[in-house]
């Protein structure tokens, strides 16, 4: 395992309805040309249509097959919502990777964790049967995850399925995961009955043949501790897989700065943040998906 120590304090389905998001960046200068989302619906499951919100590089061109990385937001399993990882998909959009900000169902009442594992992989799945219509190259499709979403993305590796379209993405991006979870307790009530159904444990399921993965994780997270990064990632690398896991000091989660509440609001210190998006940039141009 390679270890960085950082200082840092409906398939098909078009309906083509435009977003009036903010076209400015959250990451100062590193996001440039951005254009206008576009806002699309990739399932119905239980009453609630699922969107995925696409951002695509402004030399963008039908059908170029580009790399995407699809996004998966996490404020706790109770709530999140695909627009608030717009700033990340607007730096992915401005190195030419489209980017996908896809929603998921949050927990409560009868809806679980596992609902959103299914909807994390369903959303995969559909850019990857959608791929030509997208101008994505399906074997080029990165998962991102932050917190819960973290989880959401490796989940979307790790269970296998017995779909014609595979919903295992080809790289991990994943920022503060949630790895282990099996000790819970809130993860284990909102399970509920369904408790037995699912491990918490994602690192008990790393296997080889799994895809390249990076981690970006505070020192000090109190939410979801390094030592289940660290974990996941030995255990990667012990299984022949590559893994990058990126140590950021003097920060808790999401890169709060130590002694600032980590939750339910985090403050990422942006300095750290940027250091970070340097580390996920180096990454995808070693797979070979963002060019000098």
């Amino acid at each position: 395992m390679r270890t960085h120590w950082s200082i840092g304090s409906f398939p098909s389905l078009f309906l083509g309805l435009f977003l009036a998001l903010s076209s400015s960046a959250a990451f100062g200068d590193t996001a440039t040309a951005i254009t206008a989302p576009l806002t699309q619906y990739f399932a119905k499951r239980g009453g609630t249509t699922l969107k995925a919100i696409i951002y695509r590089p402004a030399d963008w061109k039908p059908r170029q097959m580009r790399p995407a990385v699809v996004i998966f937001n996490g404020v706790g399993w109770e709530s999140g919502e695909p627009e608030w990882s717009a700033s990340y998909a607007q730096h992915y959009q401005s190195k030419g990777i489209i980017a996908i900000c896809a929603q998921h169902r949050l927990s409560g009442g009868s809806v679980t964790p596992l609902d959103a594992i299914a909807d994390a992989r369903d959303a995969i799945r559909w850019v990857r049967a959608n791929a030509v219509a997208l101008s994505v190259d399906p074997n080029k499709i990165a998962a991102h995850g932050l917190s819960v979403g973290g989880h959401l993305a490796a989940s979307a590796a790790l269970f296998t399925g017995n779909s014609s379209t595979s919903p295992r993405p080809n790289a991990l991006i994943l920022y503060s995961p949630a790895l282990e979870l099996e000790k819970d307790a809130k993860f284990l009530e909102l399970l509920g009955p369904k408790a037995s159904l699912a491990t918490g444990s994602l690192t008990s399921l790393v296997r080889e043949g799994l895809p390249p993965t990076i981690i970006l994780q505070g020192d000090n997270d109190t939410i979801t501790p390094f030592a289940g990064a660290k974990l996941f990632c030995d255990k990667m690398v012990e299984t022949g897989n590559r893994c990058e896991l990126n140590r950021y000091m003097y920060v808790g989660h999401r890169f709060t700065p130590k002694g600032t509440p980590e939750f339910p609001n985090p403050k990422p210190d942006p300095r750290v943040e940027e250091a970070a998006l340097v580390k996920v940039d180096a990454f995808l141009k070693s797979l070979g998906w963002i060019q000098n």
